[in-house]
């Protein structure tokens, strides 16, 4: 971690949390010596977690289809229990004799 006297951080606070912000590496700002505060990006967190949103970003590298399934149809069987319970038969009672195959 950086170290910096509170005096040259006043003198140049821009620079510095414009660096942070681009290296993501933390400040820590001391008086006489002794540290006082730390200046981190907002996606550090004291607890080591990474925010929520934003966490994944990056780490898709390559994506050829983006509108094909994401997996096996038949994995997807929500959609099936849905219908046997009536879920969406309103749905397709509303659809066009075309759209049903009729």
């Amino acid at each position: 971690m950086r170290t910096l006297g509170v005096t040259a951080f006043r003198a140049r606070c821009a620079r510095f949390i414009a660096q942070v912000d681009e290296d993501g590496r933390p400040i820590t700002i001391t008086r006489h010596g002794r540290p006082v505060a730390v200046l981190a990006p907002v996606s550090a967190r004291e607890d080591g977690e990474q925010r929520t949103i934003g966490a994944l970003r990056g780490s898709v590298l390559r994506y050829d289809e983006p509108f094909a399934p994401a997996g096996d149809s038949a994995e997807w069987d929500a959609a099936s229990r849905s219908r046997l319970r009536g879920g969406a038969a309103a749905f397709d009672e509303a659809a066009e004799p075309a759209e049903r195959g009729a």
